[in-house]
C-alpha cells in the first residue's frame, strides 16, 4: 500500500484489507470443513516505514519486490502469529496510525534479529462497531491486566488476567501474561526487567 503511487491512509488501508481477507478465509474455510474435514490458516504482518519497492535487480533478470528494515520487520510480525495464537500482527507504527480508528490490543515488546531495540507489537482486533459485547468485556480486562503487568504491579494485573481468562479461555497471550503474572507476583523480576520477547 503506498506503491507504485502515494497512498495517504496506507496503514489503514493495509489493515482493512487483512481483515477482509481474514473475513474471506473464515467464509472458505467453512466450506472446506464441510467439504474434506479441514480448515487452512493464514497469518499476517503489517508494519510502516522506509523501504525499496519496484522491479529490482539486473538487466538480465529483475523482480518486483519490497526491501528494507520495514519488510523484515513485517515478515518477523507473520510469522510471530504462531507463537501468540493472533492472525494479523501490527508493528507499532502502524498500531499508533490506526487505533483511533481501528480496535487493537497491545501484546507485548518484540527483539528482533540484529536489532537492539525492540518493537511493540499489537494484534489488530477488528472494527469498533463489529466487536461484540463479550470481546468488549474480554479487551477491558486484558488491557488493565496488561497495563498493570508492564508497570510491575503483578499480583493486580493477575487479577486483571484471569478476569479476562474466564472470558477467553483460549487465548493463549492472556494465559501467558497470567502464568507471569502470578510467577512475577511472588518471586519478582530484577529491576531492570523489561517485558521483551527475543
Amino acid at each position: 500500500f503506498g506503491a507504485p503511487l502515494d497512498q495517504p491512509g496506507h496503514a489503514l488501508a493495509a489493515c482493512r484489507g487483512a481483515l477482509a481477507a481474514q473475513r474471506v478465509f473464515a467464509a472458505r474455510n467453512t466450506r472446506l470443513q464441510h467439504s474434506h474435514g479441514r480448515t487452512l490458516h493464514m497469518r499476517i504482518g503489517i508494519n510502516t516505514g522506509s523501504m525499496l519497492v519496484g522491479n529490482l535487480g539486473s538487466e538480465r533478470k529483475k523482480n518486483y519486490t519490497v526491501l528494507g528494515d520495514a519488510v523484515n520487520l513485517a515478515s518477523r510480525l507473520e510469522g510471530a502469529n504462531k507463537e501468540f495464537g493472533t492472525s494479523i500482527l501490527l508493528g507499532e507504527t502502524t498500531a499508533a496510525l490506526v487505533r483511533d480508528t481501528l480496535v487493537v490490543r497491545p501484546l507485548t515488546a518484540l527483539r528482533v534479529k540484529g536489532k537492539q531495540t525492540a518493537v511493540e507489537v499489537f494484534e489488530l482486533v477488528g472494527e469498533p462497531g463489529d466487536l461484540t459485547p463479550e470481546q468488549k468485556t474480554f479487551l477491558a480486562a486484558y488491557g488493565e491486566g496488561h497495563a498493570l503487568y508492564t508497570a510491575r504491579r503483578f499480583a493486580e494485573a493477575a487479577l486483571a488476567l484471569e478476569r479476562a481468562a474466564a472470558l477467553a479461555p483460549n487465548d493463549e497471550m492472556t494465559q501467558n501474561l497470567l502464568s507471569e503474572a502470578r510467577d512475577f507476583a511472588t518471586t519478582p523480576p530484577p529491576a531492570d526487567w523489561q517485558p521483551i520477547l527475543s
